[in-house]
């Protein structure tokens, strides 16, 4: 995910939504700096492993690491790419929304549930801004 959000940086010309994406930028690597940290405590164990996501998925569908997707965006630029950009950062938004609920339901560690709260409250504050700009620029989401 953190690659996808660094790419609005380098293809977008909508100041607005580099400043969104350096946001998200910054939630996801606080989240990642929290996680760390208890791995470290826990001495190897991966307290993320429920809801962290799988490296590639060349699914197409909008999933971590999907490196067709990436291409893609990675093609375009201007308002071409924000609105690609927009639609593909909305569906990771919602599954990580999805997997995140996953351990605050089943988790049995609080650190754990806690960064995961934190997730869901970020990552839907997320969406709803992209929404309203995809929806403000013409984009599809």
């Amino acid at each position: 995910m953190i690659e996808v959000v660094t790419l609005a940086g380098e293809f977008s010309t909508d100041p607005k939504l580099v400043v969104l994406s350096q946001q998200i930028f910054n939630n996801l690597s606080s989240e990642a700096s929290t996680l760390k940290v208890l791995r470290v405590q826990w001495k190897g164990e991966d307290p993320a492993s429920e809801y962290e996501p799988p490296l590639h998925d060349d699914s197409n569908t909008g999933s971590w690491g999907d490196t067709t997707a990436i291409s893609r965006l990675r093609s375009l630029s201007g308002g071409d790419f924000d609105a690609a950009w927009l639609q593909y950062m909305v569906a990771l938004g919602r599954r990580a929304i999805a997997q995140a609920k996953i351990e605050v339901a089943r988790g049995e560690n609080v650190n754990t549930i806690a960064v995961a709260q934190q997730a869901l409250t970020s990552r839907q504050a997320e969406i709803d801004q992209m929404t309203a700009m995809a929806a403000w620029n013409g984009g599809h989401s």
